[in-house]
């Protein structure tokens, strides 16, 4: 069937029209917008690549419109305040946060801030100084410092000044959130930061860093990232990580690890684990549930590693009842095994505490993983149910691996094994984004001539989702 014509609702949501008048919904995962508010009221679509250089009071500026902010990197030599981000709703300067970098200690010696480079190293990186990276992806802003040489310990002060927005320190997930002050709405994140390798992954070294907020008599705040551990042992290069997250509600994965001499006893653990030890969103594993084993000496140590993904969709735009939906990832890198959804019950903001947070009968599973485009998973009853009671507002899932996590079955012990990979929201460009297909019939229409709803097709010659009202309905 034809495509008639498409149109985007709201920031995540596009509607299609078929030729036959139906309509179906195709909603990307989290409240990051596939596509931005322009100042005309009209939605258009992001362009995650794009970048174009305008000069401004302050020197040459490099803006990258690619994600629900525009990131802008100042290019003159005393460029100290390097980092400006404003909201898409919010492009007149009225909000905005923006970064300096006062200092950079490495084993107590600081180091030179050079911040003139700004040399784009891909679509998404830009090198403005020697040791100073900004990452911009749809869901975040990356403030990567390089640790070039191995050290011990280290000390990275910010500078950062809220323009109309108010900061919240969050103990209870050790995080600093922003709202606007004209309307209260989220704004902002500032996550714990942590060690990233030169690959861009977690790195396997977990509670290196921490991270601390104070208010300055003239507003300002002073952001300051340490060594919570000796790093010494750690060789480098690596990244220290600083995340500032545009929406509460970003996709992610998290990860729960254990060890014991017992196998059974390491997955038990693991398994049931009610806090993970890294959230990340962006690299791979949709699911994955590895055993892996090596000698210590006189006796075998057994290592165990689950990863559990969790989505959020918005369904704040529909109205009417869910008929058909389905949920689709796009693979990548390894398929081994199978991978299942259900229900997440994860909060609105992605913290370790969430990797047991799923409920439920499962909503669907692969057969196998495609690691070169999507896995479409179509949502049973079960699925349908919960996808049917949360239009109108936020839908939550989980993604795990099928064979040996949902069915709680000990892997046989080897490396790397029975894993999936995926892309998350932050890969660049929109191509690859998780993303739910939805029907919609007529709200409110639970029968039809002792047909229900999900299997009724047309009403008077009309698609059942075309039809706006029944009798009053």
């Amino acid at each position: 069937m034809n495509i008639k014509a498409y149109g985007a609702v709201d920031r995540t949501t596009q509607e299609i029209i078929l030729s036959d008048n139906s309509r179906l919904y195709r909603i990307n995962s989290t409240q990051n917008p596939l596509y931005y508010r322009t100042q005309t009221g009209i939605y258009a679509p992001i362009n995650v690549q794009e970048k174009k250089v305008e000069r401004g009071n302050g020197g040459d500026m490099v803006l990258r419109k690619a994600s629900i902010t525009t990131v802008g990197f100042k290019v003159a030599d005393d460029a100290y305040k390097y980092l400006g981000l404003r909201p898409d709703c919010m492009q007149d300067g009225s909000e905005q946060l923006e970064f300096s970098i006062q200092s950079i200690e490495f084993d107590g010696k600081a180091q030179p801030v050079d911040l003139s480079r700004n040399q784009a190293v891909s679509p998404t990186l830009t090198e403005i100084g020697p040791l100073v990276y900004v990452q911009s992806l749809r869901q975040r802003t990356r403030q990567l410092v390089k640790v070039d040489r191995r050290i011990s310990s280290f000390k990275i002060v910010y500078q950062i000044n809220a323009v109309g927005l108010v900061a919240a320190i969050r103990n209870d997930i050790g995080e600093i959130w922003f709202y606007s002050k004209a309307t209260e709405e989220f704004r902002f994140r500032i996550r714990p930061p942590y060690l990233v390798g030169m690959d861009g992954e977690p790195h396997r070294t977990t509670d290196a860093v921490k991270h601390s907020i104070a208010v300055n008599k003239d507003g300002t705040m002073l952001y300051i990232k340490e060594n919570a551990i000796d790093l010494s042992a750690i060789e480098a290069p690596y990244f220290i990580d600083a995340d500032t997250v545009y929406s509460s509600t970003a996709d992610g994965r998290i990860r729960s690890t254990q060890s014991s001499p017992v196998a059974q006893e390491a997955w038990d653990y693991t398994h049931d684990a009610t806090s993970g030890d890294v959230v990340s969103s962006s690299g791979s594993s949709a699911g994955d549930a590895t055993l892996s084993y090596k000698s210590m000496f006189t006796f075998v140590v057994y290592n165990c590693r689950i990863y559990r993904s969790f989505f959020y969709f918005s369904l704040a735009s529909l109205v009417g009842r869910c008929i058909a939906a389905s949920v689709s990832l796009y693979g990548v890198s390894s398929g081994s095994t199978k991978v299942g959804i259900q229900k997440g019950t994860q909060a609105d903001s992605l913290s370790t505490a969430d990797v047991h947070a799923f409920t439920g009968s499962m909503w669907g599973n692969t057969d196998s993983w495609n690691t070169s485009g999507y896995n479409t998973i179509t949502l049973n009853a079960t699925g349908l149910a919960d996808a049917d009671a949360a239009i109108g507002g936020n839908l939550k899932m989980c993604a795990r691996e099928y064979t040996y996590d949902v069915l709680d079955v000990l892997p046989v012990a080897e490396e790397n094994n029975y894993r999936n990979g995926m892309y998350y929201a932050d890969q660049t460009g929109t191509s690859n984004d998780p993303y739910m297909l939805i029907t919609l019939g007529i709200a409110g229409l639970k029968t039809l001539n002792s047909l229900t709803a999900s299997d009724i097709k047309t009403i008077n010659n009309l698609a059942v989702n075309y039809v706006k009202s029944l009798k009053g309905m």
